[in-house]
């Protein structure tokens, strides 16, 4: 019996160091969310709600199913018009975009040109609502609108509706447009 005992104890302590997964090493793993799809260098060409294709060039583009949200990184985009124009385009450094809402923050020299209206704007972040067709930054950030008329406007608390070409700022840091 001793030599049973002495038999069973190496096989008890070899199972119970073994490299299996725990259940809770197993659940760590789990809560480690990994994205649904890593793209890389890529053109990405999307469209929604019958508006225009917008092309996206990126050095990554990491989409997450469970999460609803894309990362963009290192990006320009555009989009044409019905008769094939370029009528918006720009970029940025970093864009996490919703993608059911397709609301957008991005940031780091964030660049918007909207040729149709003559304008552009320039800002360190933007946020982006679609269904209010609105770009803003926060209150303190600081944003240029610059037109093809030569004007251009330096203010803080930008808040632009694309679909009225309305533009407002918090406080008008400087800048004047003649009319």
């Amino acid at each position: 019996m001793k030599r049973c005992i002495l038999a069973f104890l190496p096989l008890l302590l070899l199972l119970s160091c073994s490299s299996g997964t725990t259940p809770e090493a197993q659940e760590t793993k789990d809560a480690v969310e990994q994205p649904s799809m890593i793209l890389r260098d890529v053109t990405y060409v999307t469209s929604w709600d019958a508006g225009e294709p917008l092309t996206i060039t990126a050095s990554t583009i990491t989409l997450d199913d469970k999460t609803n949200e894309a990362v963009i990184q290192d990006f320009s985009f555009s989009r044409t018009d019905g008769e094939g124009k370029t009528d918006l385009w720009g970029s940025a450094k970093t864009a996490t975009v919703n993608t059911q809402t397709h609301d957008a923050t991005l940031s780091g020299d964030v660049v918007v040109h909207k040729e149709t209206d003559q304008f552009a704007i320039h800002a360190p972040n933007l946020r982006w609502n679609d269904a209010e067709q609105l770009l803003s930054t926060g209150e303190q950030d600081l944003a240029d609108i610059c037109f093809h008329e030569g004007d251009a406007i330096t203010g803080r608390g930008f808040s632009g509706d694309l679909k009225t070409n309305t533009f407002e700022f918090v406080q008008l840091v400087q800048g004047v447009v003649q009319q």
